[in-house]
């Protein structure tokens, strides 16, 4: 497995995860459960579940400006019309 394919596998692992418990009583070994990954593996990729948590909001957030981004680029492409 690949370290991209591995990290990807715990970021839905965490959606999941802090969906289902919220994020303080979720834990790493719940995490490296729903990834299918022992704890230490999961903590090879993230120092803590705050880390974690960080990654995803990271990428909530790129996403978000991506998306924003090609509206807004739309969007300007019609006005210049």
């Amino acid at each position: 497995m690949q370290a991209q394919e591995t990290q990807l596998r715990i970021m839905s692992a965490a959606v999941a995860v802090f969906g289902q418990y919220g994020y303080k009583k979720t834990t790493m070994q719940d995490i490296a459960d729903e990834a299918g990954l022992s704890r230490p593996a999961v903590y090879q990729y993230y120092k803590n579940k705050a880390a974690v948590f960080h990654g995803l909001l990271v990428d909530v957030f790129s996403k978000a400006k991506s998306s924003a981004m090609a509206q807004f680029e739309s969007t300007q492409s019609l006005l210049l019309v």
